[in-house]
């Protein structure tokens, strides 16, 4: 591991625990044997912070650095909480359609575990026949897909409200973990102003 990947790995790692200065920092990383002049601990600070890993504020007269903690969180976990407000009686077709559009396949049983859903028989929802299932099982990675696991896949259907809440939960996570402040409207406007 060469001295960039070092620091980033100590930075990430001391900024989980606190928010700190760069003259905080500066201490402890000294401290941990890692003398770095001040304008190159700031360049790495702000490398971090425009790839995401860090978030940096304005707390005057210094700028203070944390983690950010949204980029431990999975598609899984971001998906789940995103259904997690959706009517009881379409959450499980929504989830479905949701992974199904964001994987470009059926999803399967294990993933829609993780988004907190158990699989029910829905109107909008089928047990999936696709012939590339064993294909798709094999790709995943990063979880464990049983050899004999049902996979589902959403039924379009003419009118059906599903898809277009499942557009609103893409969307929201769209808002989420990427930066758009100053490209929407955060709050709409309740009264017509004449």
């Amino acid at each position: 591991m060469n001295l960039e990947q070092k620091l980033c790995e100590i930075l990430t790692g001391m900024l989980k625990e606190q928010q700190l200065s760069i003259s905080a920092i500066s201490r402890l990383i000294k401290k941990g044997g890692y003398d770095q002049h001040r304008l190159i601990l700031t360049g790495y600070l702000r490398a971090l912070r425009d790839l995401g890993h860090l978030i940096e504020e304005d707390v005057p007269p210094s700028k203070v650095y944390s983690y950010n903690s949204k980029r431990d969180r999975d598609i899984y976990s971001l998906v789940g909480e995103r259904i997690a407000s959706v009517d009881a009686n379409k959450r499980f077709a929504v989830g479905v359609c949701v992974l199904q559009h964001l994987f470009n396949r059926p999803c399967f049983k294990q993933e829609l575990k993780l988004i907190g859903l158990t699989p029910t028989s829905t109107e909008w929802t089928q047990e999936s026949k696709d012939p590339n299932l064993k294909k798709y099982r094999e790709l995943t990675d990063g979880i464990k897909i049983l050899s004999d696991e049902p996979a589902y896949e959403f039924v379009d259907k003419k009118d059906d409200p599903i898809t277009e809440v499942g557009a609103e939960v893409l969307a929201g996570i769209i808002r989420e973990i990427m930066d758009l402040s100053g490209l929407y409207l955060r709050y709409q406007q309740m009264k017509l102003i004449v």
